[in-house]
């Protein structure tokens, strides 16, 4: 099953794809992260060391390019199996998981981000049998969307926040999705306080068709994992976000089964 994570900036989609890697590698799954965020900060938020975390190889921009098919449509070429790629590029986060990084953003000036985007199409199509679950953090907003990178998703979870802004964003992300032909799309509701916040993200849900799988509540741990360096899965494996996202893990295993 190939999951791609989409939501507004702050939404909380990185701390939240890091997990739900963790968590499927735990019930004895393959799985390949894939962190195409050009502020990469998925691999603190699964709990790899800050240190470690900052000297991440990230996967050169000529390891993709576009060709065409004998019936003239376009794909993505690796220039490398992804076996390959993971074993030179990647490295080995809690859990047994592979992590990759497609890009980032060093320097002002340096051009789009385009190439970056290509190779996460290209990862996520060329997959294969190599990982039970490909998890990627795409890059906050909804160009993503727009250059087709998620096009080969199975899964497209949209987080959002229970304030107009988030919901703006995620029903948008959701209709694009759709378009884009991405089979199944669900809403995931974090941070969540009150009853009205589970209410308003309920009420989007139903006007627009997509199914509420996760309501996740606020959790005053996570920003304190973060400041400590830590995975919330590490730092409170028993508080209620993180049982929350246990459950929705669940949910997508058995779906995948």
């Amino acid at each position: 099953m190939k999951i791609a994570v989409s939501g507004k900036g702050g939404s909380g989609k990185t701390t939240l794809t890091g997990m739900l890697a963790r968590i499927m590698a735990r019930s004895g799954h393959r799985v390949l992260a894939i962190d195409a965020d050009p502020n990469p900060n998925m691999a603190m938020a699964m709990g790899v060391p800050r240190e470690r975390a900052e000297t991440l190889s990230v996967i050169p921009r000529d390891m993709a390019h576009w060709e065409e098919d004998d019936n003239g449509q376009p794909f993505v070429k690796l220039q490398k199996p992804l076996a390959q790629i993971a074993a030179e590029y990647g490295v080995t986060a809690p859990d047994g998981i592979r992590l990759l990084v497609t890009g980032q953003i060093t320097e002002a000036g340096a051009g789009c981000m385009c190439q970056p985007h290509t190779i996460a199409r290209g990862l996520m199509a060329n997959v294969g049998d190599w990982a039970d679950f490909i998890l990627t953090d795409m890059e906050a907003g909804l160009e993503h969307l727009s250059r087709g990178t998620t096009e080969h998703a199975d899964v497209m979870l949209v987080v959002v926040e229970p304030y107009y802004r988030s919901l703006d964003t995620g029903a948008r992300a959701a209709g694009l999705a759709r378009a884009l032909g991405i089979p199944n799309i669900f809403f995931v509701a974090n941070k969540l306080r009150t009853e009205t916040e589970r209410q308003a993200v309920k009420e989007l849900a139903d006007k627009k068709g997509i199914e509420l799988i996760a309501l996740i509540p606020h959790d005053e741990g996570f920003p304190e994992a973060d400041r400590l360096g830590l995975a919330p899965l590490d730092f409170a494996p028993d508080s209620p976000a993180v049982q929350e996202i246990a459950r929705l893990a669940q949910k997508l295993e058995a779906r995948a089964a």
